[in-house]
């Protein structure tokens, strides 16, 4: 009853959905600040510190998704 319950009023995320979710908002929050940290040395150090803050948000995000057991 559950499945149809999920199916049919409102989708069911499983662990892989929130895992992606989750990831991409660490990557969102954490390329942000990159970019608005190295934004007044330059655009070049802007775009790199945006980049290092897209792995790191890559990393942390699995990390929070591994430790919460999504």
């Amino acid at each position: 009853m559950r499945d149809v319950a999920c199916t049919v009023f409102a989708p069911c995320f499983g662990g892989a959905d929130l895992t992606k979710l989750l990831v991409t908002c660490c990557t969102f929050v954490l390329s942000s600040l990159g970019w608005y940290a190295g934004e007044r040395f330059g655009i070049f150090t802007a775009f790199v510190c945006a980049v290092v803050g897209t792995g790191v948000g890559v990393y942390v995000g699995k990390q929070l998704a591994d430790r919460w057991g999504m």
